[in-house]
């Protein structure tokens, strides 16, 4: 599958973009995506030269050409719609669970005996001496 887009010849300093189509899977498995970026520069400058005496001149002329794909949150989003269409556990209720989890922990802490229990469980040996 090949998809291309174009923009037009402007001036300088414009920001754009462009919308390729999304793969089909009725075509089968994605396995890579290569972008390709071509740009045309064109340019004119003009010099004149009032000395007496004859002068040569270079002008550069170059561009900045960037490429940006889109942030990554969309991405997760897309990963994590995939991933709850293939599992058994739906991802809402994983989200669920771990948004109780993080309450629970919280309301846990602001017990005034429970605010005193230790985190963690450290065994108690006895000493010989």
């Amino acid at each position: 599958m090949t998809a291309s887009a174009a923009l037009p010849l402007r001036a300088t300093d414009w920001v754009d973009s462009v919308a390729l189509p999304r793969f089909d899977v009725s075509l089968g498995e994605l396995r890579s995506v290569d972008l390709r970026v071509e740009a045309h520069l064109e340019g004119t400058a003009a010099v004149e030269n009032l000395n007496d005496s004859p002068a040569s001149l270079s002008t550069p002329l170059a561009a900045l050409v960037t490429l940006a794909r889109p942030a990554p949150v969309g991405a997760v989003t897309q990963l994590l719609q995939a991933v709850g269409e293939k599992t058994t556990i739906p991802v809402l209720l994983v989200l669920i669970v771990i948004g109780f989890v993080a309450v629970q922990n919280r309301i846990d802490r602001r017990d005034p005996k429970l605010a005193q229990a230790p985190l963690r469980h450290e065994p108690e040996y006895m000493e010989f001496r």
